[in-house]
């Protein structure tokens, strides 16, 4: 199998495996601590004049674990596939300059808008960029530096 196939598939699986593990890590404990909640009877069931209103379709409990095993199966694949193409189209040899430009565009257009400063992010990794409040090129001094040389 060509490299360019390969390390695709291993970067797809590898992130549908974390998608999925991560869903499980979520779903799992969420529906314990419920279920014991309920049994403890912190969930009011009986004795609370509302249980009708949920009680009304019983058949639907056995839906939830359907929907948590193939919303997790599904999203896993569509997640490790998505990424899996991705990978693929910036190692194919017909579109890797494209996506380079890209790549440099997106690089180019963060760094240009982070070094604006706090208008747009209150921190800003490169402050050598950015101008300082005080002796800037808008700061008064500069101002009465270009009028006295003119």
């Amino acid at each position: 199998m060509p490299t360019r196939i390969r390390i695709p598939l291993i970067i797809g699986t590898a992130t549908a495996f974390l998608t999925s593990v991560y869903l499980a890590v979520t779903f799992l404990p969420s529906t314990t601590s419920t279920i014991l909640r309920l049994r403890c009877g912190q969930i009011p069931t009986m004795a609370n004049e509302e249980f009708n209103k949920y009680r009304c379709a019983p058949d639907q409990v056995s839906v939830i674990l359907g929907s948590m095993f193939w919303g997790c199966f599904l999203s896993s694949i569509l997640v490790g596939g998505f990424v899996g193409v991705l990978v693929f189209i910036s190692l194919w040899q017909a579109t890797v300059y494209f996506i380079a430009r890209v790549i440099a565009l997106f690089i180019g257009r963060y760094l240009f808008l982070d070094s604006k400063g706090s208008k747009y992010t209150k921190f800003s990794p490169f402050p050598f960029l950015c101008r300082s409040l005080g002796g800037g090129l808008d700061s008064p001094v500069y101002a009465n530096r270009v009028q006295d040389h003119s």
